[in-house]
């Protein structure tokens, strides 16, 4: 399957209220960082089904756009995630996540989540050697679910 279309943003802010939901065959890349929705309290990020959204580490942003290293930050009401989610570079999720897709952590990368992340059934979620998965806001489990390399709660 081929992507069609790769939205990439570097500092971004994608609406005062929003729903955004990556298509299926979509690719959102997080060069810097995306706020979504800033200060207002509705509105979800939806990573659909074969959809997926990317916190790409520095020398890959580098080379698709002027981004700079260090963390990259998503700031959402919710991130509602039934595709992919890779943590290439380390990342701060200002929301709470439920996770129903494939969530992956790369190794020596963190994934910080503040809200509740829910870990639902049939998700998979792999912490790769030396990553981290902080779970600030706590961690639920439902159903059948995968988890390697880290703990729930």
């Amino acid at each position: 399957q081929h992507v069609r279309r790769a939205v990439l943003l570097g500092v971004a802010i994608l609406a005062s209220t929003l729903t955004y939901t990556v298509p299926v065959g979509d690719l959102l890349v997080l060069l810097q960082s995306a706020t979504v929705n800033g200060t207002v309290t509705t509105g979800t990020l939806v990573n659909a089904a074969g959809g997926t959204i990317t916190a790409v580490a520095s020398a890959v942003a580098s080379a698709v756009a002027s981004a700079v290293g260090g963390g990259r930050t998503l700031t959402a009401t919710l991130l509602d995630n039934f595709g992919t989610l890779n943590v290439s570079q380390s990342l701060s999720a200002n929301t709470a996540i439920d996770q129903r897709g494939t969530l992956t952590v790369g190794a020596s990368r963190s994934l910080t989540v503040s809200g509740l992340l829910r870990l639902l059934d049939g998700s998979s979620t792999t912490v790769l050697s030396g990553g981290s998965l902080i779970k600030n806001g706590g961690c639920t489990q439902s159903g059948s679910i995968t988890l390697t390399g880290a703990t729930c709660p």
